[in-house]
Order: structure tokens, then sequence, then C-alpha cells
């Protein structure tokens, strides 16, 4: 500061500044001038004011970056300026001048808060501007910075695939093959960004696999024809997100044989079971099946369906069957597919076969005179041997001492010498032959050949020339004698006898063979037959015959009427302009008899309008004029009359038409032509035919019409038919067909003779309609990278079908990736490069060529051009992941593939040629790696719980001369198998609990573990036995051991065996033994005192007293204390006295004992203490009255049924006990009609006692009362209806026996299982189409039942199928026809039941469960053929492999559940009383399984190759899939409910099971006439 010394004025001198100083304060002094100068001193107070003169300072722009999931409000960063402004000159305000709505800015601080969500992917970063403002009062300054804010990644995106749902059908497979590539991408970043691919399901056996880029091989051959892998797409962010793809693959490959056809030659005598072929094939899956399905009828030859190998499985018989033609199937047992090739085998011979003669025995007769040499026998024997096995050798073995006999080389027997019959009468010879085979085989026949004597004297007719003659009227009656001849003959004791030898082919004449006399046997007609000559021959017995020859003459008879030729009816024409005299036609008749009788005279006799006519002989002549419009026609009769006696005449029609005269069409020309162009149109007229030159007219009114006679096979034409214009009826085609040549004809309407024709040539032009077309579509082509521009790799072809310029082809290449590298010869086709080509830059190029025509409107052809391009070894061997995450079953087998390497290189040959090696981590060598292939195999095995991961380096090497490597991590973790069983915490366990415990009481907890993993640890708790009456229940999950329903009644200890089961597959599992101790004991083994009291007694009733034992002072007080066993507070005990009286009423039924405890406490001497078991015995009084369900019946009874017939069973119960459970049933005898037809016995069942006839009576209703046999007797009655069921009296009922069926059922079977499906042919009934068919039974509400209609005979209730019982049931079969007329047979059937879990084995086929039930009987035999024929093995049912372990094991197949008979002695009416006994399944299995459990070898034969058995294994519990539904949650939480009200109904519910169990079915037999009648229930048994 300053001042002026003068005028005092202040000023500064040097800049102010607010922020150093805000004031001053100045001391002022004012001095005068005098001498002694006065000074007066002032202060001056200098107040600063603030100037806003610095502008708010960020310090420079600057970037930060936060996570795109933090949540709105949160913080980011803050944005602070300073401004060295003092007050509101340095306050600054905050502000946004960008990105508002995403962020807001505290005003007073600068903090930066998210406003609204933001996403990386959307905006991955934002340039946030923030203006500081000062709050100066005068002018403010602003500042700003600029924040860039980047948006750091976080994992909010799930992966992305171009498609979710792919679909590949594989027609050809091998390892390694691409299947399908995923697309994908993830829209994060970073490790969010990088996806893993993994096969999560469906993957079989591990058949497919895929890569780090999603890429989907073949790793195994197929084991299935459909896939439906799932695949999950992951990044690899610290949460990880994924996606999935569905890949359905369908595998479609058929299979091939390797050899087949071919052809094998084999002996005869092989032996059976040679090996004759083995079939090589090759399937997609590696997997197949054998069979012959043709060829191998006598079923000689049988193959493996597993190996293939073919053998020999029957003699074979070269001279039967000299070779076969086996067709063989493989089928690919994944896929199903199957191909078919034929084995020709030729059968060569052994000498097997012994020469034989055609008889064993020949008896000759030579006569005496015969030359030497005369053949008298060929006795040629034959072999069916081949080559020297049947070349044969002749002799005579015996008889033959004179010599008379010779036989040739050929078997010709001949005489060798003269024969005498005076010196030998008969020869006996031994003939014999040989074949020259090895082993010479000999065939014998004997020979007796007899000498006759010769005749001497010849025989003689007495007539010249041996020749007769006879003449007989036609008219000769039959049985007429009209001629004899005699034969003579010189020699002794000769009998003549005669014979028609000759014409007697009609046997129209016989002859007598001793008297030589002829009869007419048959009618004679001359007309037929004129004469007869007969040709007699004579016979002297001694070997000499004679022939005579008799001519005899028919005489006529007029006996046939005259004929018309051709026919009686004659049809001629004549023009309407004839002039009389000319001859129409001409009739011809004539009469087969002779002289007058075929004299005939014609005439007209009708139809002759107007005289037109005259018969001129037999020529019809025209004597009149004809006009056709008046008379178009005539119908002429006329007779022809023979003049026999008495005359016989015929009539023959004559149709004489009138022709009218019409017009002749004719044209100008014959032949023309016209040229059209191919692609004229349909209807276009291209020509017009004119036939009216001589006066016909067109149109249709007039007489002419055209059609197209020849040349329009193609129909491209058609012609007007009244005008004869000619136009396009079809598309033309040049170069189909280039020209026509149409004759159309003209022709007359009314007389289609007059006609003419044309001939028009019809020449097409062409026009541009064919594409040019490429010779072939698809060119493929190589060449070597490197090579100079203008090299050629090939020449494309094409053709047009056109001509002329639409013929003119020009080429070019117009599209395929890298065309421009390459240009075609636009003339020749000629394909060069443009550049030089490198391989490693493209190896391949797929061009598109076309090929452009030069037509007017030009038309083009395409084809594709593959060029792969050589290349050298430029590419490193790379995988498709660098590392790969892999897992691995600790059960993998020795040897298995588990996984299969691939490194790419884009090289070809041996620059593409990789090996693999594992070069570090195969810890204990537990792998090889093929070095070609890349299959990583199992050298040794796993064992998760020691290792559970590998990680191995895996190298790939190319072949080039300078190889190329690449490596990938390959890291394995070992997935658990179930190799470990469940262990049990405790063995055994122990437990206790009160008798008075509610349902649903905890016991116990039992506690197992199991050292495998995943579900192969998951265990499942279950009661194995030790709780029959189903008192316990253990939680399958939890172990939790609970009560199910009261324990009253309870046993006082139970050991049940508990079983814990993982998961796995197969799954294992482990017992344990858990002690339950009921408390109190329910029935002490020594009472003390016993009391009994009647159930009827009232309340307080005095039951009985308890006394102390003598150890008590004189007057000593004892209390009395019930402890235990007063079950439902029944009674009550005097504190003091130990009176028992009951408070509460005593029901027999319910609880028939009681076992108490009672305390004696002496209240002076504290030392006596103990207690008493008492035993209250309860008894039983008739309070219960008979209960009869249903109370009402009504049944079919078929009329005339025997007697002793069951018509139904009346069922009673009595919840009492002893007498007063005894019941008697009766029927009322207010019912005379009842009374006298039916009868009832004691177990209330009803039969016939008198037969009723249903025309006297059709319906009979009664009651049916039943007594108990208790003081005062107790009744219930029932209402019974029976209907009568007629049969009509024209019903035929077939037999009074009954067919009989012996059928089995399973304990196990369900309500609704049928046993068997009954037809009309079971019980002798044929039915026709429009029969009906009806079943009925006289046992409904049984076991069984049996469908009216469908004939199904099944269980209908299986609470009562009671194991090693027997079961009867009548049926009836009634067929009515559409005529009503009823036919109705009876039968009896049998049912015998079987434990399933001791009697059946389950046989497992690699088939479904349809194609194994259609070949139900042919199971069955090929069965029956391995068992005793006293057996009979059946099939109680097949179904699909549904049981736990089965459906984890198997893909497809079927199990077939079979029980073998063990005698058949049961299954006649005969064996009704014999108990049916069945096979254990131990015993079935000795025949179906071999020692090591597989499948006998007989069931690998050629009867079971439709339905391979796989497996054979005993029928277990487990089979079942039915769950107890005391056990499912649901169960359990219903009986924990009701808990309550079960322990009230305890006592009802144990005397019903009391009654249930105790339930007896009798056998009721009653025999009438050869009918034997067996009932339901007809044993007692036990369960």
């Amino acid at each position: 500061m300053a001042i002026d010394s003068a005028s005092g004025q202040i000023t500064n001198t040097a800049a102010l500044d607010y922020e150093s100083a805000t004031s001053c304060t100045l001391i002022i002094h004012a001095t005068d001038g005098g001498a002694t100068a006065l000074v007066s001193t002032a202060t001056a107070i200098i107040t600063i004011s603030p100037v806003n003169e610095a502008t708010p300072d960020f310090g420079g722009d600057f970037t930060t970056s936060f996570l795109e999931s933090v949540g709105i409000g949160t913080s980011v960063t803050a944005a602070v300026a300073t401004d060295t402004d003092v007050g509101n000159d340095g306050v600054i305000k905050y502000s946004l001048n960008t990105f508002g709505t995403v962020f807001n800015i505290d005003a007073s601080n600068g903090d930066i808060y998210l406003a609204s969500n933001v996403d990386r992917e959307t905006t991955p970063s934002y340039v946030v501007v923030v203006h500081g403002i000062d709050q100066s009062g005068t002018t403010k300054k602003t500042g700003s910075v600029s924040i860039t804010i980047n948006i750091d990644d976080t994992n909010d995106n799930t992966p992305s695939c171009t498609s979710t749902v792919l679909f590949q059908e594989l027609t050809s497979v091998s390892v390694n093959d691409v299947v399908d590539s995923l697309t994908c991408n993830d829209a994060d970043t970073g490790v969010n960004a990088a996806l893993t691919y993994t096969i999560t399901s469906g993957n079989t056996n591990t058949d497919f696999a895929i890569s780090g880029a999603g890429v989907v091989t073949v790793a195994n051959l197929p084991s299935q024809t459909d896939y439906q892998l799932q695949i999950v797409v992951s990044d690899t962010g610290a949460t990880p997100l994924s996606t999935t793809v569905y890949v359905t693959i369908k595998v479609y490959v058929v299979p091939t044989f390797t050899v087949l056809p071919t052809t094998e030659s084999v002996i005869e005598s092989t032996a059976i079971g040679t090996l004759i072929h083995t079939v090589l094939v090759t399937t997609a899956s590696g997997l197949q099946s054998f069979q012959i399905t043709s060829g191998n009828a006598d079923s000689k030859f049988s193959i493996n369906a597993i190996s293939g190998k073919i053998f020999l499985y029957g003699s074979l018989d070269r001279e039967t069957t000299s070779s076969y033609s086996l067709v063989i199937r493989v089928t690919d047992t994944v896929s199903t597919l199957n191909a078919d090739a034929t084995l020709t085998i030729t059968v060569t011979d052994f000498n097997d076969v012994t020469p034989s003669f055609a008889n064993s025995f020949y008896s000759l007769s030579v006569v005496e005179n015969v030359v030497t040499g005369t053949v008298i026998q060929n006795l040629a024997a034959t072999d069916t041997d081949a080559g020297v096995n049947a070349d044969l050798t002749y002799s005579i073995a015996s008889g033959n001492a004179e010599g008379k006999f010779a036989i040739s080389t050929a078997g010709v027997l001949s005489t060798a010498n003269t024969l005498d019959a005076e010196t030998t009468q008969s020869y006996t010879l031994v003939i014999t032959v040989n074949d020259n085979g090895a082993t010479k085989l000999t065939g014998t026949t004997t020979v007796y050949a007899t000498v006759t004597n010769v005749d001497e004297f010849p025989v003689t007719f007495g007539v010249a020339g041996n020749a007769y003659t006879s003449t007989l009227a036609e008219d000769t009656a039959t049985g007429t004698t009209f001629f004899t001849v005699t034969a003579q003959d010189q020699d002794i004791n000769t009998v003549m006898s005669y014979a028609i030898t000759a014409g007697n082919g009609a046997g129209i004449f016989v002859i007598d063979s001793v008297t030589g006399e002829i009869i007419l046997s048959d009618f004679l007609d001359r007309e037929t037959a004129a004469s007869h000559s007969l040709t007699i021959t004579a016979d002297n017995g001694a070997g000499t015959t004679l022939d005579a020859t008799l001519d005899i003459t028919v005489s006529d008879v007029n006996d046939n009427d005259p004929d018309f030729s051709p026919s009686f009816v004659y049809t001629f024409n004549v023009d309407e302009n004839q002039l009389a005299g000319i001859t129409v036609g001409t009739v011809t008749s004539s009469d087969i008899d002779s002289g007058v009788n075929a004299n005939l005279v014609l005439s007209i006799v009708g139809g002759n309008t107007g005289t037109a006519f005259q018969l001129v002989g037999s020529d019809i002549e025209l004597i009149g004029t004809l006009d056709f419009e008046t008379t178009p026609s005539y119908i002429l009769l006329i007779e022809s009359l023979d003049q026999g006696t008495p005359a016989r005449s015929s009539t023959a029609t004559v149709n004489i038409a009138v022709n009218p005269i019409y017009a002749q069409p004719q044209t100008a020309v014959t032949n023309d032509a016209v040229t059209i162009a191919e692609n004229t149109g349909l209807n276009t007229a291209i020509y017009d035919m004119d036939a009216t030159v001589l006066g016909a007219v067109e149109g249709a009114a007039g007489d002419l019409k055209y059609v197209i006679q020849s040349g329009n096979a193609e129909g491209k034409f058609s012609v007007s038919l009244y005008t004869g214009v000619l136009t396009v009826a079809g598309a033309l085609d040049r170069e189909t067909t280039a020209s026509y040549v149409i004759v159309i004809r003209a022709e007359n309407r009314n007389d289609a003779t007059k006609r003419d024709t044309v001939s028009v040539s019809i020449t097409l032009t062409d026009i541009n309609d064919n594409d040019p077309v490429f010779g072939p579509t698809s060119y493929t082509w190589s060449i070597d990278e490197g090579l100079a521009i203008n090299s050629s790799p090939g020449t494309v072809i094409a053709t047009d079908a056109d001509s002329g310029t639409n013929a003119a082809i020009i080429f070019s290449i117009v599209a395929g990736e890298g065309n421009s590298d390459f240009t075609v010869d636009s003339t020749t086709g000629i394909v060069s490069t443009t550049v030089i080509l490198n391989a490693a830059t493209q190896a391949s190029y797929l061009l598109t060529v076309n090929a452009v025509d030069s037509g007017t409107t030009q038309r083009t052809g395409s084809c594709s051009v593959i060029i792969t391009v050589n290349d050298i070894n430029d590419q490193v061997p790379t995988f498709s992941q660098t590392t790969y995450n892999y897992d691995i079953s600790e059960g993998v087998g020795v040897s298995e593939t588990v996984f299969s390497f691939y490194a790419a290189d884009s090289d070809t040959g041996a620059n593409g040629r990789v090996n693999y090696n594992i070069i570090s981590g195969n810890a204990a060598l537990k792998f090889t790696l093929g070095s070609t292939d890349g299959q990583l195999v199992m050298a040794n095995t796993l064992d998760r719980e020691s290792l559970s991961s590998y990680v191995l380096v895996v190298e790939a090497t190319d072949s080039g001369t300078t190889p190329n490597t690449g490596t990938t991590t390959f890291s394995v973790t070992v997935t658990d198998i179930n190799d470990n069983s469940p262990v049990f915490a405790t063995n055994p366990y122990t437990a206790t609990v009160l008798r008075t415990a509610a349902a649903s009481t905890a016991v116990t907890t039992v506690v197992a573990t199991d050292a495998d993993a995943g579900t192969n640890s998951d265990l499942r708790y279950s009661i194995l036995s030790g709780n029959p009456d189903n008192l316990f229940h253990v939680d399958s999950i939890s172990g939790v051991v609970k009560t199910l329903g009261t324990l009253s009644a309870a046993a006082d200890s139970h050991a049940l065996v508990i079983q814990a089961e993982d998961q796995g597959v197969a799954y294992r599992s482990a017992t344990t033994t858990l002690s339950v101790t009921v408390d109190p004991i329910n029935s002490p083994a020594v009472s003390d005192l016993t009391f009994t009291v009647s159930e009827s007694v009232a309340v307080n009733y005095p039951v009985g007293t308890v006394s102390t034992n003598p150890v008590h002072a004189a007057g000593a007080t004892v209390d009395f204390t019930i402890i235990s066993g007063n079950q439902a507070g029944h009674f009550q005990i005097g504190l003091t006295d130990g009176h028992i009286t009951n408070i509460n009423s005593l029901d027999y039924e319910t609880t028939t004992d009681f076992y108490l405890v009672i305390n004696l406490k002496d209240t002076t001497d504290p030392t006596l203490d103990y207690d008493k078991n008492i035993h209250i015995v309860v008894t039983d009084s008739n309070d219960l009255t008979p209960v009869i369900n249903p109370t009402s019946y009504t049944t079919p009874l078929v009329e005339n049924s025997p007697i002793g017939v069951t018509v139904l069973q009346v069922t009673a119960t009595d919840g009492d006990s002893g007498t007063n459970a005894q019941m008697t049933f009766e029927i009322f005898s207010a019912v005379p009609l009842a009374s006298t037809y039916l009868q009832i016995d004691n177990n209330g069942i009803v039969t016939v006692k008198q037969e009723i006839d249903y025309e006297t009576v059709t319906t009979i209703v009664f009651e049916v009362l039943v007594k108990d046999g208790g003081t005062p007797i107790n009744t219930a009655t029932a209402a019974v209806t029976v209907n009568v069921i007629n049969v009509l009296d024209t019903a035929t009922v077939t037999g009074s026996a009954s067919h009989f069926f012996s059928l089995e059922c399973a304990t196990e079977a369900s309500n609704a299982d049928v046993i068997r499906t009954l037809t009309g042919t079971d019980f002798g009934l044929t039915v026709g189409a429009t029969d009906t068919l009806a079943f009925l039974t006289l046992s409904s509400g049984g076991v069984f039942t049996v469908g009216s209609s469908s004939g199904d005979f099944s269980v209908q209730d299986q609470t009562y199928l009671f194991s090693e019982s027997r079961y009867f049931m009548d049926v009836i079969a009634e067929m009515t026809t559409a005529a009503n007329v009823v036919t109705a047979s009876s039968g009896l059937i049998r049912i015998d039941t079987f434990v399933a879990t001791t009697s059946v084995v389950v046989l497992t086929h690699s088939v479904d469960v349809t194609t194994v039930s259609a070949q139900t009987n042919t199971l069955k035999t090929a069965l029956q053929a391995l068992f005793p024929a006293t057996t009979r093995v059946e099939i109680w049912k097949h179904q699909g492999s549904s049981s736990t372990a089965r459906r984890r094991l198997l893909a497809t197949g079927s199990e077939s559940l079979i029980y073998v008979v063990s005698d058949t002695s049961a299954d006649t009416l005969d064996g009704l009383q014999t108990t049916k006994s069945f096979q254990t399944s131990s015993e079935i299995l000795s025949v179906l399984q071999q020692a090591d459990g597989s499948p006998a070898t007989a069931l690998s034969g050629a009867t079971f190759t439709t339905f391979p058995v796989t497996a054979v294994s005993s029928y277990t519990s487990s089979s079942s899939t039915t769950t107890n539904w005391a056990q499912t949650t649901v169960g359990i939480a219903v009986l924990s409910t009701i808990g309550c009200s079960i322990v009230l109904l305890a006592a009802i519910l144990a005397a019903y099971f009391f009654c249930t169990r105790s339930r007896k079915y009798r056998f009721n037999e009653e025999k009438q006439g050869r009918r034997t009648k067996f009932h339901q229930y007809t044993t007692r048994e036990q369960r």
C-alpha cells in the first residue's frame, strides 16, 4: 500500500490476493508543517473483496473401469476438482454433461454412481464429461474433465449356437468320420467367451466324440442305430454358463459280405458237426448275427448266429440232394439292417448205396422151343451212387449148373443152351451184382424160371376166311342175342374162350366167352355208325389164338329231323335297287337218315311280305320290288320236310336286310404336306381335309365323318369329326419326333364301307427349348501347386439337343470360391489357371461352369468342377483342442479303446500322415496310444479310489521328409463304477418298541455307507425278510425303521433282515439284522394265574382275584397295579384287594387272550416288590350272525345239464368260532320248484338235483338260508335267481363228456392276465363267417373268468391264487347261426398254480417282444425238443427287458418267461386227481445253461436264429415292477394319518385275517355216465 503525502490518497503498490489476505490494517500518520510538527494518527482498515479468478481444476482427463454386473446406485468413480478461490468462489458443484441417464453424480463431492444397468456387449465404454462450476456470486467459472469409463466383462451371456437341433443320417461310417460341426459363440470376452463342448447324454458306449472346436466325430463303430446326443456348450467363466445342442444321428449302413457268393464241395460221408464254411462280413457296428433264410429246408446245415460258422447239422445224402443253395442273411444287430448272399454247397459221392434189383424175386415162364440167346428178362440193377461207385458187374451165383442161362454186362438174362421141359421143368437162379467202389457193395436177386410145353394144333373157325356177316335194324332192343361164333382146336383138353378184341370201342356188343353168343348191349344209331366190324378172338388156353371178323350192317329208321347248316338262322343283305330274278341267298338242309327218310322238300311258310321272294331249289330268289323306307327287312320261315313215314320236319329263320344306297366320300388329293413349329399351340388348325368331291356332305347334318386312321400313336393330333380340320392335340417336341405321317380317313356315316383317305406329312421346325447338358455333370481333377499360369487340369464337355445356332455353346466359369484363379475357353471348354496355385492358401476349388447356347432366347446348363491342389509338407499337425478334458470309467477293460486322438494336417500323402505318441503323464503305464490311428487304449486297469485323474501330453508328428510336430494335453478324470458294496455301520442292530406304539413310530435308524461315488453310492434300504405280517417299514432313503400298524397282537421279537442296495449297474448290496423286541411281551412262557371269561359278560364283571405270595406280614397292605398287557384298557384291578374286573366290553373276535403283568408292592416293607403274570382267556359266545356276500345271486344254467353240475356257490362267513361258526345251508322248503330241481350242501354249493327243461322251467327264484351252530341259532338269507339257458330243438350238443383243458397260472399273476384264448375249434365247433360264438361260465365271481365274446380265459381275483393249488371251472361254448340254429358244447378247465420264483426261468432275446410273441409256438416247439417227451414246456409270458438291472444293461431286447410241467399224466380227465408237478428253475437251467452260466449250445441252433437267446437266468421277484403301496411315500403318509383308526379296527382286521387264512376250498367230485365234473376251490391249500 502507499499513501499520497499531500492528498492522503491510499493506493496499492502491488497486486492484491484475497486468498493470501482478506484485509490489511494501516496506521496513518498526519504531520503538519510546523516547526514542531504535530502528528495525528489514524487507523485505516482496508478490506479486500474477493474476485472469482480461479477456474475449478480436475487435474486432467483420466480412465477408470468397473464390472458390468455392479448394481444401480454403486459408486463407480469420482471426479474431484480444486478451486483456489475462497468462499463461494471456491465452492464447486458437479454435473454430468454426458450420459446423464446412465450415471448420476453427487453435486457436492463429485462421486459418480450407476443410474441404470449397463451391458458391456452393447456399450463397452463411456466417455463421461463432468463439469465443475464454482458458486461465485459474480461470474461463475466452470472446469471440466473427460472420464473414459470402461465396462469390465461379467459372464452374463449364455453361449449361442446357430442351431440347437441338428439331424444327421450316416449311410457310411468309419472311426474319425466327421458327423457335424457346431457353430457357437459367446458375446462375452476372455475366459467368459472361451467355449468347451461336452457330450452329456445319449452317447451310448462313447460312440461319438466332440472336439474343442465343436466338431462331432465317430469315436467307435456305432452300437445302435439311433442316437440323441445332448451336447452342453459351456463358457469358462468363474460361474460357467451353458446351452444345450441336441444332435439326432441315424445310422443306416447295410452289411456287406467279404467272400460270398461262393461254392464249397462236401463229401456226403462228412461227419455231423464238421465246419463247412465261415461267413465273413463287414458291418457298421461290428456286431452282427447270421441266419440261413432259405435253401436249408431239411435242416442239414446250421450257422452260428454270432461267428457265422456254418456246420453240418444233419447227415448228407448225395443221392437225395446233390447240392444246396443256402441263402445267408447277416443282420447288423444294432441297426437291424441286413443283406443276403448265396453259398452253394456241392455234395460229392461216397459209396454208401448197395446195388439193388427192381425185385428181390422174379418168376418167369420160358417155352421150351426158344432159340439160344433169347432174352428172357432184363435184370438191370440200379446204384444211385456216381462214378465208379455206380459201375456194375453181374454174375449167376448159383442154380445154373446145366449152363442153360447167361447174364450180360448190362444185366440181361438170356438162354445159353436149348431147354427141354421134359428134362427140367424149372430153374432157381441166384443173380448177384457188384459195384466197383473202393469197398465193393453187392446186391442179390432170385429168378425162378418155369419151362412150359409147346402147343401143336391150330385153332380154326367153321367159315371161309374166318369172316362172318349180319344185319341189324337200328331200333333193335338191347339184350338181343343176334349171332353166334364157334371155333375148334384138335388139341386135347382144350378149353376155348371168346373175346371181342377190336371194333367194339363203344362197348355196344358183348360176347359170351364160353358159348360165343354175341348180344346187343347198347342202343344202335345208324347215323352215328352205319356198320360195325368186330374182331372175335378165340383162345385155346394153351397160348394159341385165332381172329375172325363179324361185319354188322345197321339198317335205317326215320328217327332224325331235317337239319339246316350252318345254323337254323340265316342273314342276307340285298340292295334296295336290285332287279327281280337275282339270288339273295341259299339255305342248306340235310337229313342224316337215308333213302326216303332223307328226301327233303323246302318251302317258305311265313314272313314273305308282298311275296317279295320265292324258293328255287335251295336258292332264295327276288321276285318283287324292294323299298328300304317301306320295308327295311324281311324274316322268312323256311320248312324242310322229309318223306319218311311218319314224316319229320324242321324250320329255319332267314333275316334279309334291305340295304339303302349312300354317297361315296372322295378327296382331290391322296398325299399332302405341312410344316409347323414344334411349339405350335394346342388346338391350332394345321390342315383341312375335304372329301366332298363326289357329293358327300360335311357338317353335323351331313353324312361324312373324319377319323385319324394311323400315324397318331403319340396322340399329338386330332381331327374334327364333321369338318375334317386337323389340329394340334398334344405338346410337340422336335427332338423326340421330328416329323409325322398322319393318315386321315373320311367315311360315310351310314355306310362305313364307303371311305377315302389322305396321307398328310407334317414336318416340325426347331425352337430353342433344350438346355445344354454336361456329360458328366461333375468333374474331379487335381493339379500340383506352383505350376505356371495357363496350366490345365482338364476339359469340360457339353451338348445341346437343339440344332443350328440353338445348339452352339459358349462356356464360362460363373461361381466358386477363388474362381478367378481359373478360366475356361469359351469354345473348347479347356480349363486353365490364371495364377500360380498355393495349396496352403486354397487346397481345393469347387467351380460352377455354365454352358450357354446361342439361341434367340439363350438357355443354360451347368456343371460342378472339383479341383484338388496337391501340396508340399508345409503344415503342422494340429489337434482340435490344446487341452482335452475327458471322463473314463474305472471299469473300462484292458485293451479297450477309450479315446481317439486326431491331429489335422492339411498336407496330403506322407506329409499329412500323422503318428501319435504319449510323451508324459502316463503314470503306471495305464495307457497305450496307437501310433497311426490315435486310439488311446487301456493297458492296465484303473482304480478311481487310488488315483482319480491323469494328465497326458500327446505328441502328433507327420511323416514328411522333415517332420512337423504338434502337441495336446489330455486330462482324464476317472469316473466311478460300482465296485464297492455298501457297508453297514453296525451289524447287527437291536431296538425295542412299545407294544402300544402308534403306527409310524420310529424304531431305529440303520446306516450304511458306500466307497463309490454318485448313484453307485446312492443307497436304498428295504426289508428282505423277517417281516411276514408287514408290521415294519424302512424308509428307502433315510433308513429309518418305523411301525406300519398296531403291535398289540405282534410277536414278542422280530429279526428283520434289512438290505442296503446301491443304484449302480449292476447293483451291489449288503444286509444287516435288526432285532426288534416288542415290550411288554405278549405271551409269557409261564402264567402265575389263568382266568376264563366269556365275551358276553357285562361291564364290571369280576374276572378273578390276584393273590399275594405268603411272604407278607399279617395285616400288611399290598398295592396292586397293572403295569402292562392291558390292551385298550379293558381291565382294572382293585388297588388293595387284587380284584380284576372288566371296564369295557370284551370281544372274542378281536382279542382272545390277554397277558397282564401285575405289580404287587408291600406298603410297609419296600423289599417286598414283585410281579405276577396273569393270563385271561376270553371265550366265544354266539354273538355274530352269518354274513353272506353277496346277498343276491343271478346265474345262468344250460337246460338239460346233468345231475351234479354245479350251478353256483353261496359264500358265507361267521366271525364266531367252534360250533358257533359251523354253518349249514338250506333251500327254503317254501319254494318247491327249487327243491325239486336243485340241492345245496353245507359248503354252499348249489348243484342240479334233477335235469331242467327250458320249455318247462325258464327261471327258478329262491332263497338260501344259512344257520350257525350256536345257541341261540343265528341265520342269514340270500336271494338266488337261476336263469335257464335255452338250447333250441335244432341245437346239437356235442357229446356228453366235456372237452378238457389243462392249464397253469403263476401265483404272481395279476388280474386280467390272459392264460389262454378259447376258440370254437377247442370245443369241436366250426364257426362260419355269419355265425356268432359266445362263452358262458357257471362260476361267475370266482378266481378266473372267460370273456363272453373274446374267449379270453383270465385271472379275475388274484388274491385267491395260492401256491400248490388246483382250480376247476366249467365253460360252455354256444354257437348261433344266422338261421338261429344253436350248437352248444361244454368244457372243463383245470388250472394249477406254480410259484414263479422257484419254477420260472428267463430267456433273454436280442430281438424285440413283438418279434418273439409272433413266434411263440415255434419257440415252444424248439424248447420242447430239448426236454423229455413226458414233460411239457410252456411260456408264461413275453415281456420287454423291464427289470431294473436289465433295463440298464440292454438297449433293446425281450424276455420269455418259461416253466416246465414235470409229468403230463395230469393233462387228461383220467388224471384229474393226479398232482401236477413242476420242474424247479435249477432243473430247467441244467438243460438251458452251460456251467459258466451262458446259454446252452442248443439255444444257438438253427431253430433259434429268428429269436436269438443271449442269456438264461432264474426268475427273481425283482422282475416285478410293482411297489408295495405301504412302502411308498403316499402309503406311509396315509398310514400315519389313519394310525388311530387302525388301532380301533385292529381286532376286526385280525379276525378277518384269521378267517381268510383258514378258508377251506373243498373238492367235490360227482360222476354221471362218462362225465366227471370238478368245481372251483377243490383242495384246501395253505399259503
